[in-house]
């Protein structure tokens, strides 16, 4: 049978600034370790180019996903490593390096202990896109993504200016700014119990 993914090091906004981030940062030992990176960023006018490099102590993150390529002023990049790229125990640098010249970064960070090594994301296991929605109204990924039992789905969301106000069935909010010169995030998670697809309906609230 699979291990049960569980979290290690809890999600946390790590870093914040209005260009690139560099900071110290440290995961700590477990056993099948997956570090996640979500970074935010918010730009004063639309671009369809959002490539960050992030690194933790000098090796790159394997990016899961991203909105790069779609026209918008707020963009989201995800990524990883696994266990054995993980260093060791101590204040380790984190750093994101961005593309063009945003004006709101962030990095929200987290490690999961019993995660499958050979295949940390299943196949069809991740989306990016971008939504327009007003305050009040509802957003999704705009399609499914595959999960697997034992497992954990995640999301990071980078917002004009709202609130979530659900978080999705199932999805408990880990991190949700609130506005910052109209720029927000969040983002949320949830166990997974069995083999299928989610695709949450979230709320938003101006």
């Amino acid at each position: 049978s699979s291990s049960t993914v569980s979290t290690l090091d809890a999600w946390t906004v790590k870093l914040s600034g209005t260009g690139a981030l560099s900071g110290s940062h440290t995961v700590s030992a477990g056993t099948n370790r997956l570090f996640i990176a979500v970074v935010s960023a918010e730009y004063g006018a639309n671009t369809s180019t959002f490539t960050p490099t992030v690194t933790f102590d000098g090796t790159a993150l394997t990016m899961i996903t991203s909105t790069n390529g779609n026209s918008t002023g707020r963009h989201i990049w995800t990524g990883y490593l696994l266990d054995a790229q993980i260093p060791t125990q101590g204040n380790r640098t984190l750093s994101v390096t961005f593309s063009g010249t945003p004006t709101g970064t962030n990095i929200m960070t987290a490690t999961m202990s019993g995660v499958n090594q050979t295949t940390p994301v299943p196949a069809s296991g991740s989306r990016a896109a971008f939504r327009s929605a007003t305050g009040g109204t509802s957003i999704t990924f705009g399609g499914t993504i595959n999960v697997v039992a034992n497992g954990v789905a995640y999301y990071g969301l980078a917002l004009n200016g709202a609130t979530v106000t659900n978080a999705g069935t199932g999805y408990t909010e880990r991190w949700d700014t609130g506005s910052v010169n109209g720029y927000s995030k969040a983002g949320a998670d949830k166990p997974i119990s069995a083999n299928g697809t989610e695709n949450p309906t979230i709320t938003l609230s101006a």
